[in-house]
């Protein structure tokens, strides 16, 4: 019986750790429903070999949704070390450590200029600050797809669901700001 206390004691240390860590980092994190995640995916355009970045990947499922479904390679950005962690060990486990690469850093922070299609679910507040980013680091083809919130000063490109993405083509906004 006393193994089964130290057991349950280290499960609920271990799970007030994955609650209050990202409250320190500043990251909170709600996963993308795993029903969107293949939908977008695929309203995004996302092409074999193509290259996508997940600003705040969290679990990594949209991450291994791209490279088993899509044929693509994937690189997550998360601030949380032990969701990095534990991310970095079922890459390897599930043998996709060629595919799949994870980097502990914050959004703000992250290089950019290898995304084919950047996937962000991060608040309007935040990807409204990081738009001069987008512009300036983004390819000219790439796509970006943001979760539940709108880009101020992105042309929208596609809409999915009921209004539960936003996809925007960075050409589109190039080609804008060329006309202006």
């Amino acid at each position: 019986m006393e193994l089964f206390s130290y057991l349950l004691l280290f499960l609920v240390i271990v799970a007030a750790l994955l609650v209050v860590v990202p409250l320190i980092w500043g990251a909170v994190w709600l996963p993308t429903p795993n029903a969107d995640i293949k939908n977008l995916l695929k309203a995004a355009e996302l092409k074999e070999g193509e290259t996508l970045f997940d600003l705040g990947c969290g679990d990594g499922r949209l991450l291994f949704t791209a490279v088993r479904d899509f044929g693509a390679k994937a690189v997550g950005v998360e601030i949380d070390p032990f969701k990095v962690l534990m991310l970095k060990l079922r890459i390897k486990l599930a043998g996709l450590s060629g595919s799949i690469k994870v980097i502990w850093s914050s959004a703000q922070k992250a290089e950019l200029k290898d995304a084919d299609l950047l996937f962000i679910y991060l608040s309007h507040q935040i990807a409204d600050s990081m738009l001069e980013r987008f512009k300036n680091e983004l390819k000219s083809s790439a796509r970006v797809v943001s979760y539940s919130f709108m880009v101020s000063g992105l042309p929208i490109w596609k809409v999915y669901g009921d209004k539960k993405g936003f996809i925007y083509k960075m050409n589109i906004g190039k080609k804008l700001d060329r006309l202006l």
